[in-house]
């Protein structure tokens, strides 16, 4: 029926006004939760990124690592091998 997840709400007869609120209410928390998993995913893979440039993430550098969960992941991804150490802390390593 179609090539992509989606949220299908099938209804015999035109929906109320409430039901279409429920229905947008499901998606918004559909999204919400897939955007959450996604910057999880992210977070995961800079994370590990960093543990096998560096060995292991001091305080100093998870510092970067929220900063770089916030870029699109092909931006952190060409980022993090081209930086060095101190390069990810002059640019990501503020404090907050």
């Amino acid at each position: 029926m179609t090539t992509k997840a989606c949220l299908l709400e099938p209804f015999r007869k035109q929906p109320s006004k409430v039901e279409i609120r429920q229905c947008l209410l499901k998606l918004f928390a559909l999204h919400g939760e897939l955007i959450r998993q996604v910057k999880q995913a992210q977070r995961v893979f800079v994370k590990s990124r960093l543990k096998s440039l560096f060995c292991k993430i001091d305080k100093m550098l998870s510092r970067v690592v929220e900063p770089l969960v916030q870029l699109p992941l092909e931006e952190s991804a060409r980022i993090l091998p081209r930086l060095s150490r101190e390069e990810l802390l002059a640019r990501f390593g503020k404090k907050s």
